[in-house]
């Protein structure tokens, strides 16, 4: 199987393999090697493994359907669907798995803060909701946000002015400041004083709204996923198979979007689910699809 790449998300800067294909760059680069490329090659999306991580881990658990869900670099969700109306595709006793590429959507809730990022990316006006929740953008929406509030003296701080000049801030290294966490290279090392407590916690409570809103728009599509598939057996739930490092280790986005997630699916009556975190998700997944083809 052969993918004609056409666009990158996540700020990925490859131009030079954009409109080739995946698969004959591959058996290139094996050749190179001296590695003799196997006759058939399958691209599987890491979120359709995800899902098939959490179907067959839990199969003697009682478990019901799974939605995969992939919230770290990027985002994405992929779920099982029995009837594809543009396809004629049905089957109740053997779904598709439809890949959403959820990062792509256009959420609603696009500040004026939003739309000036927005600009700053490499793909400006695609994958917006990418933009407001996965980790290749929170650090970087987080110092536009904290610039504007700097510049209309919302925080006030000494280093206030260095953090206006500073072009980028990567979320891994926002994130252990947000943990308490001290590393002498992080940019945030030392950001306020020690008389400069109300502005630290302006800062904190300023990255708490920015957070809680990423876990609102990343929950929605795997909310509704899980009402899609309107399955409400409580003795088989729903899995929501999720893996990322934005979701397991970026502060307070594991709490926020699992709070979410039961404030949507309990809103009118309960659909039963189990969130449950698979570790390797993709590489587990990627051995269930070669073993079960």
């Amino acid at each position: 199987m052969f993918c004609n790449s056409l666009t990158f998300s996540k700020e990925v800067d490859a131009p030079e393999v954009i409109g080739k294909l995946v698969g004959e760059g591959l058996r290139e680069a094996l050749k190179r090697r001296g590695v003799q490329a196997p006759d058939r090659i399958v691209l599987l999306n890491d979120t359709t493994a995800t899902l098939l991580s959490g179907l067959i881990e839990m199969r003697d658990a009682g478990t019901g359907p799974a939605v995969g869900a992939i919230l770290g670099t990027g985002y994405n969700t992929a779920y099982p669907e029995k009837y594809i109306r543009k396809t004629g595709f049905e089957s109740a006793e053997n779904p598709q798995i439809v890949v959403c590429e959820t990062g792509t959507f256009a959420h609603r809730y696009q500040g004026y803060l939003d739309k000036e990022f927005d600009q700053t990316t490499k793909n400006p006006g695609t994958y917006l909701l990418e933009k407001a929740c996965s980790g290749a953008y929170l650090g970087p929406l987080t110092l536009h946000i904290i610039q504007q509030a700097i510049r209309d003296r919302i925080l006030n701080f000494k280093k206030a002015e260095e953090v206006s000049a500073w072009t980028t801030l990567q979320t891994r290294d926002l994130n252990i400041f947000l943990r308490g966490q001290t590393n002498p290279d992080n940019p945030l090392y030392n950001l306020f004083g020690p008389d400069e407590s109300e502005a630290r916690s302006s800062f904190l409570y300023l990255n708490t709204i920015i957070i809680e809103r990423a876990a609102l728009l990343a929950a929605a599509p795997i909310a509704a996923a899980v009402r899609r598939i309107a399955h409400y057996d409580p003795e088989s739930p729903v899995r929501i198979a999720i893996e990322g490092t934005t979701y397991l280790i970026y502060k307070g986005m594991r709490n926020a979007l699992d709070s979410w997630l039961h404030t949507m699916l309990d809103v009118d009556k309960p659909h039963p689910y189990l969130i449950a975190p698979v570790d390797q998700a993709s590489l587990f997944g990627a051995a269930v699809a070669a073993l079960t083809r």
